[in-house]
């Protein structure tokens, strides 16, 4: 449901703290990194509101048949993107005041911050919620798009469409697999230059 976000987060964050010490520079260059990422959401969830509420004034989305697929949908996705932008200026917010404390303070916050049943991994979770909410919230208005294409457009239109989408997913599960994969270039260089690698 987290589409993986959170072992990212949690690898990171036991890094950051080993048997609950902290090194300040890897402690500032942890936040850093968090920075830009919550920065980076923030803004792609802003373009995201934006373009969920222009598509409810396209003519073809009646906005008056409140019981639509298209438009619940779309609501979905306004919600998920508009929990993503809170929760990032949040989090943004609470770097700002703790990521650049000093080792010590660091180590207090982050025992503060993981003193539950589930330790660093409801931090690891609550670091990622960002970019799931916003995940979510692009695949309910990729499902909106698709309900209208479905129901209104023409024969050709459709066909060009599904065999677009059809195309994209490929890449979309094949990226995925790839991704998980802990040598990626290694077995991309292997299968498209197999006889320059197997020289000694």
């Amino acid at each position: 449901m987290l589409f993986w976000a959170p072992q990212s987060h949690l690898e990171d964050l036991r890094k950051v703290w080993v048997d609950e010490c902290i090194s300040t520079p890897r402690w500032k260059d942890f936040n850093k990194n968090l920075m830009t990422e919550w920065t980076g959401i923030t803004i792609y969830s802003t373009v995201m509101l934006a373009v969920d509420v222009s598509f409810l004034a396209v003519p073809n989305v009646n906005i008056s048949q409140s019981q639509s697929i298209g438009i619940i949908v779309t609501y979905l996705s306004i919600i998920f993107i508009t929990g993503s932008l809170i929760v990032s200026v949040l989090l943004v917010r609470q770097n700002q005041r703790y990521g650049f404390e000093s080792a010590d303070k660091a180590a207090d916050f982050l025992a503060h911050m993981t003193g539950t049943f589930f330790g660093v991994r409801a931090l690891a979770t609550v670091h990622s919620l960002p970019y799931a909410m916003l995940m979510w919230g692009m695949i309910y208005f990729a499902i909106a798009i698709l309900y209208n294409v479905f129901k209104f457009t023409t024969v050709p239109m459709l066909a060009s469409v599904v065999s677009g989408c059809v195309v994209i997913t490929m890449f979309i599960f094949w990226f995925i697999w790839a991704a998980r994969e802990f040598r990626l270039f290694e077995r991309l260089a292997k299968s498209i230059f197999p006889s320059v690698l197997a020289r000694p």
